[in-house]
């Protein structure tokens, strides 16, 4: 079972671009929410978006892939509220649905169905 250090720990290791995102909220917290983690994962995906940097995508997407995999149900609702509900809240949304893997479009649309997107 994945506890969240290793969440962030894994997530660190293999997206390193990450890492100053995460440094600086974590100056803001005694304790970081891991969905806040997540939260700014998804404005860094989006900082990415708008800079066409697909490498940054992909590694995004991977990770996120591999967690959703997971038999937790923690884990996976932490990547559909923690990051992909962020992403439903973009003005760039629609575009950025397209770039998704086929499993995080189909999670993004249940939640664009909840928020009545």
């Amino acid at each position: 079972m994945k506890n969240e250090k290793n969440i962030i720990d894994e997530l660190l290791s293999e997206i390193p671009e990450f890492i100053s995102s995460y440094e600086k909220i974590k100056n803001e917290y005694d304790v970081i929410p891991i969905y806040i983690v997540f939260s700014e994962l998804a404005r860094f995906f989006i900082f990415n978006f708008e800079k066409k940097n697909e490498k940054i995508l992909e590694k995004i997407q991977i990770y996120l892939e591999k967690l959703a995999k997971m038999k937790e149900k923690s884990i996976s609702e932490l990547v559909s509220f923690g990051f992909l509900e962020n992403l439903a809240q973009s003005e760039n949304h629609e575009e950025i649905k397209k770039k998704l893997r086929p499993n995080q479009k189909k999670e993004l649309e249940k939640i664009d169905k909840f928020f009545d997107v």
